[in-house]
């Protein structure tokens, strides 16, 4: 993950008043070439403690027409696609190129009302357009 995006993920959870921890998910490459899916026991315990769980939307700035070269921009998000757990993107700001970032926010089963909560505060607080 580039250091900027993080940084301006980071800045713009500040109105959720989160908590850094560390957290370590399986690179899911494999189940998603397989077209698998199901429960991730990480996540399951993750929640059982947690609201919502805060990371940038993408590793790196977007990407140009001609794609991601070697970098895969759907690692931060392909492990909620195969567990089901709801997620949003919220504009988070721009990097030092006038690129877009997001904050991506994802929530326990049948939580997406804590997504739309956590959005509205962020976009508040942050007054991203």
């Amino acid at each position: 993950m580039d250091d900027e995006q993080a940084e301006i993920a980071w800045r713009a959870a500040q109105a959720l008043r989160p908590r850094r921890v560390d957290l370590v998910l399986e690179d899911p490459a494999e189940d998603w070439f397989a077209n698998r899916c199901g429960p991730n026991p990480v996540l399951d315990e993750l929640f059982e403690s947690t609201d919502l769980l805060l990371t940038p939307t993408t590793p790196g700035p977007p990407h140009g027409h001609d794609g991601p070269g070697e970098r895969v921009n759907t690692s931060l998000t392909w492990a909620f696609n195969l567990s089901g757990h709801p997620a949003i993107s919220i504009p988070a700001g721009f990097d030092s190129a006038g690129l877009p970032v997001g904050l991506q926010a994802v929530a326990r089963h049948g939580r997406e009302a804590d997504l739309i909560a956590a959005a509205r505060a962020v976009l508040a607080a942050n007054r991203v357009v």
